[in-house]
């Protein structure tokens, strides 16, 4: 097919419908689609990247700033991709 990704928001904002990450994250794997979550919403309770997400974005403006006093943004890549890169950072 001609899709390549599949973009969610779980929770979403401001249905709160909570998608299936790990049954879509299956359905889309066997298609060969990345699977590409939003989790902005709940960053300290939900973990798309343990549920079969390839990607996680979280908008860090809203709740991971404490304030909504910074404009930013964060991805969290493949984990072969975050592990390729991070082989050679000393901390």
């Amino acid at each position: 097919g001609e899709t390549k990704v599949l973009y969610l928001e779980t929770v979403a904002n401001p249905s709160l419908a909570v998608a299936d990450v790990p049954g879509l994250s299956a359905l889309a794997h066997e298609k060969g689609v990345m699977v590409v979550v939003d989790n902005t919403f709940t960053p300290m309770l939900m973990s798309p990247a343990r549920m079969g997400a390839d990607v996680v974005v979280h908008s860090v403006s809203k709740f991971i700033s404490g304030g909504a006093d910074i404009i930013a943004g964060k991805l969290t890549p493949p984990l072969p991709v975050t592990a390729r890169n991070m082989s050679n950072v000393r901390m």
